[in-house]
Order: C-alpha cells, then sequence, then structure tokens
C-alpha cells in the first residue's frame, strides 16, 4: 500500500506522514509539494491513495486531479483520491469531488479525519470504488442516527453533528440528502416526534417534561410542532392511544 501526500507545507507533510505510518505502519508514504511533481510521481510508482491539497503554487489541487483523471492510465485501480481544505474553499472541493476526489478533510487535520479515511480505504482495498463509498455512506448513517437517538434531547444542528463525524457541513447535507431522502432538519425532528410518541405511550410523564427529553426548551412550541405532525396535541395523542390499548 503507497500513499502519496501533496502540499507545499512541509509542516503539514511531515504531520500527516507521522500519524499515517502511527496507524499503519506498513504502509510507504510518499510526497510531493505541488500538483506537476504529483503526476510525474502517479505516472512512475502505482499509488494507492492521494492525500492532495487545494491551494499550492506551480499546479494547484484541482488542476493536477483534472489533468491526471484527462489523461488516462495503465492503473489496474485508480488510486482514491481525499482533498483537504479549509471552510472558504468549499467551493474548490465540490469542483475536486465533480473530478472524482472520495472524499476531503477539514483543517487542520488531525488523526481522526485520517483514520477515517484510511480505514474507509484500506478495510475495504479489494472492493470497487461504488461498493467502498456506498458501504461507508450507510454505515455512516447509522453511526449518526445512533448519536443522534443518544442525544435527541439537546439541540443537535447539522454543523455540530457533521464535525463530530470530520466532515464538512454543507458535504454532510448532501450526503444525508442523497441517503435518506429527507434534510437533515426534517430527520431530527420526525426522530423527536417518534420519541415523544413514546413517552406520551408508555410513561405518565407531563407534556413539558417530554418536549425536554425529546429537545424543545419551549414546550408550547413543541405543542405546536406534535400537532402540526400528527394532526393532535400531545395529550389528546396519549388518550386515544391508551384507549385503542385497552
Amino acid at each position: 500500500m503507497k500513499v502519496l501526500i501533496v502540499d507545499d507545507e512541509v509542516i503539514q507533510v511531515e504531520g500527516m506522514n507521522k500519524i499515517i505510518h502511527k496507524l499503519y505502519p506498513e504502509v510507504e508514504v510518499l510526497s510531493a509539494f505541488n500538483g506537476r511533481d504529483a503526476i510525474s510521481i502517479l505516472d512512475n510508482t502505482n499509488i494507492n491513495i492521494v492525500f492532495t491539497d487545494i491551494k499550492m503554487p506551480v499546479m494547484d489541487g484541482i488542476e493536477m486531479l483534472k489533468i491526471w483523471r484527462s489523461k488516462g492510465n495503465n492503473y489496474d485501480k485508480p488510486p482514491y483520491f481525499i482533498i483537504f481544505s479549509g471552510f472558504d474553499e468549499f467551493s474548490y472541493a465540490q469542483l475536486a469531488m465533480r473530478y472524482g476526489a472520495l472524499d476531503y478533510l477539514l483543517k487542520p487535520l488531525d488523526i481522526h479525519g485520517i483514520s477515517r479515511v484510511l480505514r474507509r480505504i484500506i478495510g475495504n482495498h479489494k472492493t470497487t470504488y461504488e461498493e467502498t463509498n456506498n458501504a461507508h455512506s450507510n454505515i455512516l448513517i447509522e453511526q449518526v442516527r445512533t448519536y443522534l437517538l443518544e442525544h435527541i434531547d439537546e439541540k443537535l444542528s447539522l454543523e455540530e453533528v457533521a464535525l463530530r463525524f470530520s466532515y464538512h457541513p454543507n458535504y454532510f447535507s448532501t450526503l444525508w440528502s442523497s441517503k435518506t431522502n429527507t434534510s437533515f432538519v426534517s430527520y431530527v425532528q420526525k426522530l423527536r416526534m417518534e420519541k415523544a410518541c413514546e413517552l406520551l405511550e408508555n410513561t405518565n410523564l407531563r407534556v413539558c417534561d417530554i418536549a425536554k427529553l425529546v429537545g424543545f426548551n419551549d414546550d408550547k412550541y413543541f405543542c405546536k410542532v406534535f400537532k402540526a405532525t400528527y394532526n393532535i396535541p400531545p395529550l389528546a395523542y396519549r388518550r386515544n392511544r391508551r384507549v385503542l390499548d385497552e
């Protein structure tokens, strides 16, 4: 397994090198300080994974990815391209994804983000790109769903959850919508309402207490959302369910 790090910042390259070797000592790590040098390495070495910055002198990461994809190559299996970027460069990240980048990490990079990507690829090295991507996405959705259920009484903003799982909020939002066919906000509200129904049916807790347990600080607003969702107020829902159970 060979990994290529492309970045014009020596400290960044050295830091990533140490992290990768700590996680996978057997992996061979190469480096390039601009896109042109990276293409030269890719043309002459069988690279499995490429981590690349976007903004670099001589040739940036986007141009490198574009040129390499357009050239064609003799690889039996092309490398996975992972880009890393700051928040203000997200438009560039979107462009890189169009040219086939598998994923991207947020700066400053840390061991958790790099580990997530390497596990995703190395753990599924014998599968196709599509299989790897779909499998990872499905696992991510389930992990996030579990996290949401465990923290249903908290705020749960898209930004906070995305960063917790080492994703850019915009990318996470797009991925979430494509996999669940609903927005993150709508999904969280659905989980809150389902949990509220469960508590109304199975406990004698007051509505104001249930509201707090499912993440609403204002019980009047909770009642408004509940009624808009089920066309019935919370207490009426409780009475109806208990009549049905008798």
